[in-house]
């Protein structure tokens, strides 16, 4: 071997040495053979062992091998491995005992006869929102207390953050007569009125419920009563508030006198210590708040500005429809006024050209001939005779034609020249075209006055009318206007 060659180098002994010590081994070996055979069978290395004063025996080294190196790194994952699973393993089976712990002790006491305690001790209200831990207090300590927050720990975290108000948590143990230490700090009047002045969240609870001891395990509480007190606390990374425990206390103090000053004093100075932080805080939400609400207030009077402008508008827009649409309806009037003239025009010319183109009868009464004296609407009197014969209706022909003015019958002649002024003769070559639909209406009504008798246009004859008010051959009659064209003329002048 190399390793044997290496230690023969290193070694080197002198020649007469070596024959002294073989003598030596040789003499040794013969007086006591018996040891040496023991001493091989129980110890075999020492054969090669030489005497440290007369030679330096060569040492011997362990050969070299990778297979260490290679599964070193598997060893060390597994070792992690192994202690982050029992380390998990018990944690979890710490909290699983420790609910069952809690829970199982607060049934027992509770129903237990012979706990020697508080006997109105109330039912769980696990699940239920009343407070048991309040009922108790109350039941034992009926005289002013604080005024508690109603909500669970989770609603007073977010109304003590929303409000910027200091919230102080409680956290008694029933079973504890330290508890009982807390009923006359709880109904102290100056710390009653501090904390109501302050505007401070108070939150009450007890270890023995599972929502106590879940706020128990969360702030950390050490020996009971707990009180801690959490504040908004401003977070630069944020830039925003972040609840926070400002301070807490774990259990009272030795002395059962001083509870009350010690734990005023606590409050008191914790609280003072970060109310001018909660009070700016609270001043600039006020005043975001009355921006906001300013804002809004803006935003709906602009709105509403917006809608009264929309709304005038509209109105005016309305307004201006209803304008045009009388305009035009004036016009309109006005042009069917205009047409209407001019057709009445012309069917008095053409009347007066076909019914009245020959003279009045001559006769007497006996020849039929009546003689009838009309009034017309202007004062003016007309007198004509007419044949009895004739209808009622011949006599309105008649007062219609009297209106006609030597303009009329020139306008008639400009606008129809194929009808000639020669042509009087009561033969027309045709009707003109603007009457061959028109039926006339007269404006006025022919009327006895005395006794008032009215006749209608018809063709009842002008003797059956007046033998009817026994006024035939000869009677007075007035011509009253029907206010027609009056009233569409006043509203003519009101639109104007």
């Amino acid at each position: 071997m190399d390793s044997d060659n290496l230690n023969n180098e290193a070694v080197k002994p002198d020649s007469s040495r070596v024959s002294g010590t073989s003598a030596r081994l040789a003499d040794e070996s013969s007086s006591s053979s018996s040891r040496n055979s023991q001493s091989s069978q129980t110890s075999p290395g020492q054969n090669d062992i030489d005497d440290s004063t007369n030679v330096t025996s060569a040492s011997i080294e362990p050969g070299f091998s990778l297979l260490p190196l290679l599964f070193w790194p598997i060893y060390l994952v597994f070792a992690i491995t192994r202690a982050s699973f029992s380390t998990i393993m018990k944690i979890a089976n710490l909290n699983k005992n420790s609910d069952h712990s809690s829970e199982t002790a607060y049934s027992q006491i509770r129903n237990s006869s012979s706990f020697d305690g508080p006997s109105d001790l109330p039912e769980s209200t696990s699940s239920s929102p009343q407070n048991s831990a309040k009922e108790w207090l109350l039941s034992l300590n009926p005289s002013n207390n604080l005024s508690f927050f109603s909500g669970d720990y989770g609603e007073a975290l977010q109304v003590s953050k929303r409000n910027f108000q200091a919230l102080i948590v409680i956290l008694v143990s029933e079973l504890k007569d330290d508890a009982k230490r807390l009923f006359p700090v709880l109904s102290n009047p100056e710390l009653i009125n501090y904390i109501n002045d302050t505007n401070t969240l108070v939150y009450f609870n007890s270890v023995l419920e599972i929502s106590g001891l879940h706020v128990a395990q969360t702030l950390m509480a050490g020996d009971m009563p707990f009180i801690a007190i959490l504040a908004p606390k401003f977070d630069t990374e944020t830039n925003s508030f972040k609840l926070s425990v400002v301070s807490r206390l774990d259990g009272l103090p030795t002395n059962p006198e001083n509870d009350i000053g010690f734990v005023y004093d606590f409050i008191n100075r914790n609280i003072e210590r970060h109310n001018r932080i909660l009070q700016n805080a609270r001043r600039e939400q006020e005043e975001r708040a009355r921006a906001r609400t300013l804002r809004e207030q803006q935003d709906l009077d602009y709105h509403a500005s917006l809608e009264r402008d929309r709304i005038r508008e509209m109105e005016l827009r309305e307004k201006e429809r209803l304008k045009a649409a009388k305009m035009e309806e004036k016009a309109r009037r006005k042009e069917n006024k205009i047409l209407l003239n001019k057709q009445k025009r012309d069917w008095r010319v053409f009347t007066k050209n076909t019914v009245f183109n020959i003279d009045e009868p001559v006769g007497s009464p006996s020849d039929g001939v009546c003689v009838l004296s009309i009034r017309l609407e202007d004062g003016s009197r007309i007198k004509r005779k007419f044949n009895g014969s004739d209808s009622i209706e011949t006599v309105y022909m008649y007062v219609e034609t009297t209106k006609l003015c030597e303009e009329d019958i020139s306008d008639f002649y400009s606008d129809f020249p194929n009808f000639s002024q020669n042509q009087n003769s009561g033969k027309f070559p045709a009707m003109p075209e603007s009457i061959k639909n028109y039926k006339h209406k007269y404006d006025f009504n022919l009327v006895v006055p005395y006794p008032r008798s009215e006749f209608e246009p018809s063709q009842e004859s002008i003797r059956e009318c007046l033998q009817r008010v026994n006024m035939y051959p000869s009677a007075l009659l007035m011509a009253e206007s029907n206010n027609d064209d009056d009233d569409e003329s006043s509203e003519e002048e009101g639109d104007e």
